[in-house]
């Protein structure tokens, strides 16, 4: 059977133990020594004799690895495989972390000295977790967005984002089958993004589809044009693994993890609710309750009638009342109950509606990802955003500072959606979340 991790360093802690020096040994120094490829009889002779002289309660950190890098240095292990001391300094600064227990002192020293040549040679390749750069193209009703960043643990560091719309949707809700030209432009976008992630390292890259994907009765059109034009395969997620992706990605954001949650991420086919705290989900759905959705089911003139404005709002108050609230209002009493010193649940937006909203709101006339999430907006602010975009022709939406031309049309649906929500549960504030389903899927896969 193959030694584990925790078995290695408990060989490692008796050892130490045996030679007077009762403190817990650090992963850096117990990493090093692991990687020391000397005789084991030689080993036990050197190591009975570099820690004889140490005193109990020494500084933690120092005499240890003082003592092993020169051990190491003696062997000619630093010299020679210089790659792998490397990649034990690096490893061991990712995963800190609690150290064994206490144990009892082993009955022979010299065996332990040899059973750590042992763990040596059968765990050098246990890798810590290392930087690692993928890629996640994420197929949408309205757009394509693209996502490459550095892994590092559970951490996902963005270095390049890419978003246009390519429509998918389009002529969808009449029939519900995919349209020729939009999987046309869709599946040329997905080429460009994979391109322009490989010409950025991305290690791997995953492409995934959400709602209108997963509602067309001919998705293997979308796939096929995908595969042909980008050499690549597509997930399609199904809507409650979105919906937990959505918060697990939310939930990267340190700031977020310490209250109640509902997170609305509000797509061009679907809006996913999601209720938690930390990793711990109380509610999850998916309605179909999305921009573009919305925007071909209702009449919308240019410019927006006050009667069109009116129509549209009573049908989404009637909506959320009897397909959301009998589901929703009892988990959300539930949450408040549960946690009263975090006082009530913050509402989250997420998606590209409730970003664009945030820049509107600062006036930023780009994605700046920072700025973004220190944005909230307040009930107010929102039904004023609601009022100004309704009265605007297409044309002068267009121009509209934080607002992408391209998306001066669903807009409209979107911010009705965010107002609706906050009306109907009694939210008087709205923070964004530039994070959700695309970091998550880079954590999945890695």
């Amino acid at each position: 059977m193959p030694w584990s991790f925790k078995q290695g360093l408990r060989v490692i802690q008796f050892r130490l133990q045996n030679n007077g020096w009762n403190e817990r040994p650090s992963r850096r120094a117990l990493f090093a020594q692991s990687y020391h490829s000397g005789s084991p009889k030689i080993r036990a002779m050197q190591i009975n004799s570099e820690f004889k002289g140490v005193p109990q309660g020494g500084t933690r950190a120092v005499w240890r690895l003082r003592v092993l890098l020169q051990l190491q240095r003696r062997s000619g292990h630093l010299h020679h495989h210089p790659h792998r001391a490397a990649q034990g300094r690096q490893s061991l600064l990712a995963r800190r972390g609690s150290l064994v227990s206490d144990l009892e002192p082993a009955a022979d020293p010299f065996v332990t000295a040899i059973s750590l040549g042992d763990f040596a040679g059968r765990c050098s390749n246990r890798a810590m977790p290392r930087q690692r750069r993928r890629a996640v193209i994420d197929i949408g009703t309205n757009s394509v967005k693209l996502l490459v960043a550095d892994i590092v643990g559970q951490e996902v560091r963005p270095r390049y984002e890419g978003s246009t719309q390519t429509r998918l949707g389009q002529g969808f809700y009449a029939t519900h089958r995919l349209q020729r030209e939009p999987v046309a432009r869709t599946a040329l976008a997905v080429a460009q993004f994979a391109t322009a992630a490989r010409a950025r390292k991305a290690g791997a890259i995953r492409v995934i589809a959400t709602s209108a994907a997963r509602d067309a009765k001919n998705p293997r059109t979308l796939l096929n044009a995908v595969r042909r034009a980008a050499g690549l395969k597509v997930e399609i997620i199904p809507g409650e693994q979105e919906a937990d992706w959505a918060f697990q990605g939310v939930s990267t954001d340190e700031r977020l993890r310490q209250r109640p949650l509902l997170l609305l991420d509000v797509g061009g086919g679907s809006t996913e609710f999601i209720l938690g705290q930390s990793e711990h989900k109380h509610f999850r759905h998916s309605f179909p309750l999305g921009t573009v959705r919305l925007l071909a089911k209702f009449t919308v003139s240019d410019p927006p009638k006050p009667t069109e404005l009116k129509t549209a709002r009573e049908w989404l108050r009637s909506f959320l009342r009897k397909q959301v609230r009998p589901r929703l209002e009892p988990e959300l009493r539930r949450e408040t109950r549960l946690n009263p010193r975090h006082g009530v649940v913050q509402l989250v937006g997420t998606g590209g509606t409730a970003s664009i909203l945030a820049r509107m709101q600062a006036k930023m006339t780009g994605f700046e990802r920072r700025q973004i999430e220190r944005t909230s907006l307040t009930l107010r602010q929102v039904r004023a955003h609601a009022q100004k975009l309704w009265r605007l022709p297409l044309a002068q939406r267009e121009h509209i500072i934080g607002l992408p031309p391209k998306r001066a049309d669903v807009i409209l649906t979107g911010v009705l959606i965010y107002e609706a929500v906050m009306e109907e549960f009694g939210f008087n504030s709205l923070r964004v979340s530039t994070r959700g389903l695309r970091f998550a899927a880079l954590l999945d896969e890695a």
